[in-house]
């Protein structure tokens, strides 16, 4: 199935209204059947793929993640999704676009006991502007708060730390709110 995936990107349209569900079929054969997703498919995508498509791609991965039982999760993020992240932070193939960081910061919330290494990871690429995204959301409600306040406070900085003058641009200003709960959530450091 792999090479008939990785045959099929560059054949269908930009526009095809169905690329998107393309997409998240590709994301679920890199999550859940490929034995080697960056040897095999993730090149591909990030060679023939559009910005779109890989923006999609974070996006697809993130739902699955969102959905997976712990014990999943960390095999994956050992097998290809630490690696991938990482090789895309220093523009292997392709630098890791501002939409494309935005997605996999929101994979964040969802990785439990391996919030601490992917947030190390994360923080090696810029800051982005967070619109829209439902992240924030996703920590508020998520205990990794509670159980890496350190690394919590890290990520909050990290969130934080724009060129701007004000961080109602980097996060949103609907978002501010947000991050003032999580930090209210958050025990005292010593």
């Amino acid at each position: 199935m792999v090479p008939a995936f990785r045959a099929a990107l560059s054949r269908i349209e930009e526009n095809a209204p169905w690329r998107g569900r393309f997409i998240e079929f590709w994301a679920m054969l890199a999550m859940f059947y490929a034995d080697h997703p960056t040897q095999d498919l993730l090149p591909v995508l990030v060679h023939d793929g559009t910005v779109g498509d890989r923006v999609g791609f974070a996006a697809y991965v993130g739902n699955f993640l969102r959905t997976m039982e712990s014990g999943a999760k960390r095999p994956i993020w050992k097998c290809w999704r630490k690696r991938y992240r990482q090789q895309r932070l220093v523009g292997v193939r392709a630098l890791l676009e501002d939409r494309e960081i935005a997605k996999m910061l929101g994979w964040l919330a969802h990785l439990g006991g391996m919030f601490d290494e992917a947030l190390t990871v994360a923080m090696r690429g810029p800051p982005v502007v967070l619109d829209y995204s439902s992240f924030l959301l996703a920590l508020r409600a998520s205990k990794l708060m509670i159980q890496f306040p350190e690394t919590a406070a890290q990520l909050l900085i990290y969130l934080c730390d724009c060129d701007c003058d004000c961080v109602c641009v980097c996060v949103g200003e609907y978002m501010v709110a947000n991050l003032a709960r999580i930090a209210k959530r958050l025990p005292l450091l010593p």
